[in-house]
C-alpha cells in the first residue's frame, strides 16, 4: 500500500510540473539565438597578440547566456584589433546585418532585446552589443513569474525558412526555423543533416547539425552565413533535413532549403 501511495504521489508531482513551471511571461522569457561573446583570456599567441574564448550561444531572459560553441582563437582571426577588444571584452554581440534581419521576425522576435548605437569591426564587419532591456548585467530584468502551460508527450518538430535568400553580398544570412508544438518541462535537442549544391564550411560557414531548445521555449534558429570565396559560381542550395529521433516527433514539414546567390 505504502509503495502504491508512493507511486501516485509522484505521478501527480510529475503531471503537475509537466502542465506547469514557473517562468517568465511575455517579453519575460524570451531567447536570442546565435549571440557571440569574446573574452579575453589574457594569454597571447605567437606574435604577442590576444588570445580570446569565443563563445556562440543564447542569451535568455531569466537565465542569462547559455553557449553552445566555445574555443579559443587569437584575436587577429577575427580582425579585432586592440581597442575594440577592450570594447567588446565579455560582452553579447551580434552582426549588424544579422540583428538587421532579426529585426523583421514577426510576433516581435527582439523585444526584449536592445542593441548599441555604436558599431565594433569584427571579421571586417560592423557588430553591434547586445543586452536584456532594463538590464545592465545581461543576465535578467524585473520581470515577474508567472504560470506557464508546458505540455507532456514528445514533442512534435516542424521546420521553416522565415528567409530563404541569403546572398554574398554584404553578405546577408539565411535562416532556417525550428519550432517544438509546444513548450516542453524538459531541454529538447533536435537534429538533423545538410546537404545540397552548398558545402558546409566552405560555401557557408560550418553549422553545427543540432539544435539546443530550452525548457519552456519552443524556438531555435539555424543561420547560413554565406562565404565570399571570390569565386564565379551559379546560385547554390542549402538544404536542412530534420532527423528522427526517439525524443520527438516528425510533422509533414521537416525538409527546408535556402538559396545562396553568387555576387561575382
Amino acid at each position: 500500500m505504502q509503495s502504491i501511495y508512493f507511486r501516485r504521489i509522484m505521478a501527480l508531482s510529475m503531471l503537475a510540473i509537466l502542465f506547469m513551471v514557473m517562468s517568465q511571461n511575455a517579453s519575460c522569457g524570451a531567447s536570442y539565438y546565435g549571440v557571440q561573446r569574446f573574452t579575453d583570456t589574457g594569454k597571447k599567441d605567437n606574435y604577442g597578440g590576444a588570445i580570446v574564448r569565443w563563445d556562440q550561444g543564447a542569451l535568455h531572459v531569466g537565465q542569462g547566456f547559455i553557449a553552445q560553441t566555445t574555443d579559443e582563437y587569437s584575436a587577429s582571426q577575427f580582425k579585432i584589433d586592440s581597442s575594440t577588444l577592450v570594447a567588446i571584452n565579455d560582452k553579447f554581440v551580434q552582426k549588424l546585418s544579422t540583428w538587421t534581419l532579426d529585426s523583421t521576425v514577426p510576433g516581435g522576435y527582439l523585444d526584449a532585446f536592445q542593441r548599441s548605437t555604436a558599431t565594433f569591426s569584427i571579421e571586417g564587419v560592423p557588430y553591434v552589443m547586445v543586452t536584456l532591456k532594463g538590464s545592465s548585467n545581461q543576465s535578467g530584468n524585473s520581470c515577474s513569474s508567472t504560470i506557464t502551460e508546458i505540455a507532456e508527450g514528445l514533442p512534435v518538430v516542424t521546420l521553416s525558412t522565415p528567409q530563404p535568400n541569403a546572398s554574398e553580398t554584404g553578405p546577408i544570412n539565411g535562416r532556417f526555423q525550428i519550432d517544438l508544438d509546444a513548450p516542453r518541462a524538459q531541454k529538447t535537442v533536435v537534429s538533423f543533416t545538410l546537404s545540397g549544391s552548398a558545402m558546409n564550411g566552405k560555401d557557408y560557414k560550418p553549422v553545427k547539425k543540432s539544435v539546443l531548445i530550452p525548457a519552456g521555449t519552443t524556438s531555435a534558429f539555424v543561420d547560413i552565413s554565406p562565404i565570399n570565396d571570390k569565386k564565379k559560381e551559379t546560385s547554390e542550395t542549402v538544404t536542412l533535413n530534420i532527423s528522427p529521433a526517439s525524443t520527438y516527433t516528425l510533422s509533414t514539414k521537416v525538409v527546408a532549403s535556402i538559396n545562396i546567390a553568387d555576387n561575382e
